[in-house]
């Protein structure tokens, strides 16, 4: 069985990992870098360097721009690493491969189950809540680089779309945590509800694309910002 105390010990091994990766990716077009220090130290003409400087009307802030990836790396592992433990959670109560309750499991086993899958879903409503503000900041502060990082402009557009998605998917667990006691965790409402609400996501099919592509967007950002920093420009061919 899956334990909070080997969850929490996974999202935090995660986030250090991740948070190294993404500021050492994105920092490399961070807009607090000089211009004149990079050509001197850049052997690749312009046109190729993979940090380009930016052309900025004004100086901003390294420390809010490292306040703000922070806050997106941050929230954004820790939403990812507990969206993904509140769905094994979450698949408990079914038959494996199917959408049938287990029969032995019994009213109270399932109701806390459902409980437990209600409290990893305030984690992460909060985590996203704080990677969209540092995601936002961030985007804001690069958006002079789009144009030469493209990159940039993927991730910024996948988050975009993800925010709408998840912010339905809050108001789920909203509308799911009000039905339970805040501070003992038994139930406000009538079982056949509850379950009701719970089995919404689940057999609704436009709800279900909607977390899946969200999880697959969410994947894809940060395998771009970790991964496509990486890769080296070419030099042109000389002609002889």
């Amino acid at each position: 069985r899956l334990t909070v105390s080997s969850s929490h010990r996974l999202i935090v091994s995660s986030v250090s990992l991740s948070h190294r990766l993404i500021v050492s990716s994105v920092s490399s077009v961070s807009p607090s870098q000089p211009s004149h220090r990079l050509n001197r130290l850049n052997p690749l003409p312009l046109s190729l360097s993979p940090r380009l400087p930016v052309s900025c009307g004004m100086q901003v802030s390294s420390r809010w721009f490292k306040l703000f990836i922070t806050l997106f790396t941050l929230g954004g592992v820790v939403w990812f690493g507990t969206s993904i433990t509140r769905m094994v959670v979450g698949f408990d109560v079914f038959v494996p491969g199917t959408l049938e309750l287990k029969t032995t499991h019994s009213e109270e086993v399932r109701l806390h189950t459902i409980w437990l899958f209600t409290l990893l879903g305030g984690w992460t409503g909060w985590a996203f809540g704080v990677a969209t503000v540092g995601g936002l900041g961030t985007a804001v502060m690069l958006r002079s680089q789009y144009r030469t990082h493209g990159y940039l402009m993927m991730a910024t557009i996948l988050f975009a779309l993800l925010i709408p998605v998840q912010a339905y998917v809050a108001w789920q667990d909203y509308t799911l945590w009000t039905l339970f006691d805040r501070t003992s965790g038994m139930p406000l409402a009538q079982p056949a509800e509850i379950l009701r609400v719970f089995l919404y996501r689940y057999t609704t099919t436009a709800v279900n694309v909607m977390i899946g592509m969200s999880m697959l967007a969410a994947l894809t950002i940060l395998l771009v910002l970790t991964l496509r920093p990486l890769v080296r420009p070419q030099l042109p061919k000389s002609s002889s």
